[in-house]
């Protein structure tokens, strides 16, 4: 009966090492995982850049925010290469990128549902030319702007995803509450501008395919090249 309590009482104690050591790993691995959370949305300085070039296959929304220094937030693996800042959302699952920088970069975009947000008094950065290149699907959302020239292109994106809407498979531009003095734009495929409460002085249109513009409010009525 002794030799039989004895085996319990080993027993219960590898028992209680056992959960006690489970328990230290599943914290230590919760605190390694909320570190690596911590850092991801760490703020980090980069240098200088021109270009920002984006590509997503899940979606990435990225904002571009008016600052004197470079700066990145959520996108630790981010780098730049020579002038450009290269986002890759296929080895970074980023959800909300936050950028800061003193002017607009040049802005590539290729993929699936990228978000782009400029919003408010753009015309702090120490240039107002923004020059846009897409062959994705996603949006483009410009509020509060005054800007001198604004250029896009934007050409049918490569889906694989047969299933995703139509409404998915092209980008939209939306222009709210801004000023453009002048105008390149050119739009193929099922690409989309949507002016709002915008004034465009010298207004350059190129549309194709089922390329659309919509007007509202007190926007400027273009003048399309067809």
């Amino acid at each position: 009966m002794k030799t039989s309590n004895k085996l319990l009482a080993a027993l219960a104690i590898m028992i209680f090492i056992a959960m006690t050591s489970f328990t230290i790993l599943l914290k230590a691995e919760y605190k390694k995982a909320a570190a690596k959370s911590d850092i991801s949305k760490k703020e980090i300085k980069l240098k200088a850049f021109e270009n920002l070039e984006v590509s997503a296959e899940n979606g990435v929304e990225i904002s571009i925010e008016e600052g004197t220094n470079y700066s990145i937030k959520n996108a630790p693996n981010a780098k730049v290469i020579g002038s450009t800042l290269k986002i890759d959302s296929l080895t970074d699952m980023y959800g909300k990128v936050i950028i800061t920088m003193p002017k607009l970069p040049n802005i590539t975009l290729k993929g699936n549902e990228i978000a782009v947000n400029i919003k408010g008094n753009a015309n702090k950065f120490a240039n107002n030319t923004l020059q846009v290149n897409s062959t994705a699907t996603g949006d483009l959302n410009l509020s509060n702007c005054d800007l001198t020239n604004l250029n896009i292109t934007s050409e049918n994106a490569v889906i694989e995803n047969k299933w995703m809407d139509s409404w998915q498979r092209y980008y939209h531009f939306h222009l709210i509450d801004s000023k453009v003095a002048s105008t390149d734009i050119t739009l193929k495929g099922k690409a989309s501008l949507s002016l709002k409460n915008t004034s465009i002085i010298s207004p350059t249109f190129n549309l194709s395919d089922s390329a659309s513009i919509s007007i509202e409010g007190n926007a400027m009525n273009p003048f399309v090249k067809k």
